[in-house]
């Protein structure tokens, strides 16, 4: 009797393991994105008041001992299209593995413009966001943006080689 009794459990767990849960499908049942356009600009966000003290508090001192005891489900990944693979974009182009590859194309990287050297004047529209770097956002004479970044003299490619690595 318990011999069969864990018989029934062990078939009754493989069975639930085995299954998925509810609403989670693998591949959706739609037409799958290749490209996306993300060439749009987004309006800049409203400037607001950063206060240090309470940001601090919660952060470090209220929020760590409950962030260290929840349970987060396992999410997919989002911005993926309906094969779980990343449609080409402005920051992202899917070369390898989707067709066969010339050599001059490896040699060029993933670069599908030209190099804004060719293209001057340069207007500079702003100052790069973020990083501890000197930056400008640039737009050259067809009007493609571009960023700007300066390598300090005693460390040549870091800032640069950084951006394309």
């Amino acid at each position: 009797m318990i011999l069969r009794i864990c018989m029934i459990a062990v078939v009754l767990s493989c069975a639930w393991g085995c299954g998925s849960a509810p609403g989670q499908l693998r591949f959706h049942n739609q037409p799958t994105v290749w490209q996306v356009n993300d060439r749009q600009d987004i309006p800049k966000p409203k400037e607001r008041e950063f206060v240090h003290f309470p940001h601090l508090t919660n952060s470090y001192l209220f929020r760590r001992i409950p962030r260290t005891l929840e349970f987060n489900e396992p999410r997919r990944a989002q911005g993926v299209n309906s094969l779980d693979e990343v449609p080409d974009s402005t920051w992202f182009i899917n070369r390898l593995g989707v067709r066969e590859m010339t050599v001059q194309e490896v040699r060029l990287g993933p670069s599908r413009d030209d190099s804004p050297e060719a293209h001057v004047p340069w207007m500079v529209r702003s100052t790069k966001v973020g990083g501890a770097s000197i930056g400008f956002i640039i737009k050259d004479q067809r009007g493609i943006k571009y960023i700007l970044k300066f390598d300090p003299p005693s460390f040549p490619e870091v800032e640069t080689g950084a951006d394309i690595i």
